[in-house]
């Protein structure tokens, strides 16, 4: 429907991504959270994931001009680029990855999680009619269901800050986490230990600052995450034969 876009045409980050689009000659597809939230009927993330068919640098540079933002270098391989910017609204990031060979199908299949693999082409947005939801994972469906879903079996193995980004997501959007995602977050938690300590931090900081972090600490404590970033914490069930894990969360729900 044309409700949700509308908000999407509004705003004017994806305005100016598409305004420098149809300037360049480029096909930009939006992907990734701001479709998340669409999806899921919450207000855009202040984090945006475009997909370029284009010389990636140049265009970064062009959007980070008319947003009056900072353009860096994200990733040196893909090239990705990322546009940081300060407004009124508060800070947010413009990320921009060039698509792969393989296509926009291949780079949604290797994303995290079924709700963060969907894009548009921004000219379908910007277009007459329903754009086409590019949606090979069935996002949509297990956004209706208020699931977090993998996309596949490999996505802890090649980021295992995923185990930790999945409590946080679940509880910042309400979702619940599906029993085979769930086990195997179970399964793979120790692979934190190879992910540096600043992007943990980050994920735990996003987790505290969150509404219901009681919630959180009792899945990081069940899915076994707590044991491996925090594992004194994770000791606390039995001290002396007192949950003081209990009493910490009373403190933490009373506060």
């Amino acid at each position: 429907g044309r409700g949700p876009l509308d908000a999407l045409r509004a705003d004017p980050v994806v305005r100016a991504a598409h305004d420098t689009a149809v300037e360049t000659g480029a096909t930009v597809y939006i992907a990734g959270g701001a479709l998340r939230n669409m999806a899921l009927g919450v207000p855009p993330a202040p984090d945006y994931d475009f997909i370029i068919r284009a010389d990636s640098r140049a265009f970064s540079e062009a959007v980070a001009a008319a947003l009056k933002g900072a353009c860096f270098l994200l990733d040196k391989e893909a090239p990705s680029y990322r546009v940081a910017v300060k407004s009124g609204y508060g800070a947010y990031t413009v990320d921009f990855s060039p698509v792969r060979d393989e296509g926009v199908v291949y780079d949604l299949c290797r994303r995290d999680f079924t709700v963060n693999a969907l894009a548009i082409d921004l000219s379908e947005v910007f277009g007459e009619g329903d754009p086409l939801i590019i949606d090979p994972c069935k996002g949509l469906e297990d956004a209706g269901e208020k699931l977090l879903r993998m996309t596949s079996k490999g996505v802890f193995d090649d980021d295992p800050l995923r185990c930790l980004r999945a409590i946080r997501i679940a509880l910042q959007y309400g979702l619940k986490i599906e029993g085979e995602t769930l086990a195997l977050i179970k399964l793979k938690s120790g692979l934190i230990r190879n992910v540096s300590i600043e992007r943990v931090r980050d994920e735990l900081v996003a987790i505290f600052s969150s509404n219901g972090t009681p919630l959180a600490l009792r899945a990081l404590l069940k899915t076994g995450v707590m044991g491996v970033i925090l594992p004194e914490v994770a000791r606390w069930g039995d001290v002396e034969g007192y949950n003081l894990f209990e009493h910490a969360l009373k403190t933490v729900e009373e506060y």
